[in-house]
């Protein structure tokens, strides 16, 4: 019998440590499949973060596309927490009418096909990013 939890020990460890993993790949991955900075690959551009209904408005005064990626990267880490859908968007000024990037997160299948009509796919949890960038830094 001890022998059977030793090895059920490891196999959960196993399971959490693969969990772990596909959270941060997730987490670091751009809606077209590019590799996002991740907040600790990438210096993270100071920014204050104003909450909105179903996420947060990030101001980052001179960001770049890079930095604003890691900025997303860092708040959800922070507070995305037991959320099912988040949406952060990033900005250079409040004043600002267009950002530099927008992410999606979504934490699970059902609230993927309810909130995004299924447009986000897994694994979940699921962030895109889409980073137009109009102004350019």
């Amino acid at each position: 019998m001890k022998a059977r939890q030793v090895v059920l020990l490891a196999v959960a460890g196993v399971l959490v440590l693969c969990g772990v993993g596909v959270l941060i790949a997730v987490l670091t991955m751009s809606g077209d499949d590019k590799p996002t900075a991740a907040a600790s690959d990438a210096a993270v551009t100071p920014y204050t973060a104003t909450a909105v209904k179903q996420g947060a408005d990030l101001v980052a005064p001179g960001v770049t596309v890079d930095g604003a990626r890691a900025a997303i990267s860092d708040w959800l880490a922070k507070n995305a927490g037991d959320s099912k859908h988040l949406v952060v968007t990033v900005v250079r000024a409040a004043a600002d009418k267009t950002y530099v990037c927008r992410a999606e997160y979504v934490a699970d299948e059902q609230t993927a096909a309810v909130r995004t009509g299924g447009r986000v796919k897994g694994p979940y949890p699921a962030t895109v990013v889409n980073c137009p960038d109009p102004k350019g830094a």
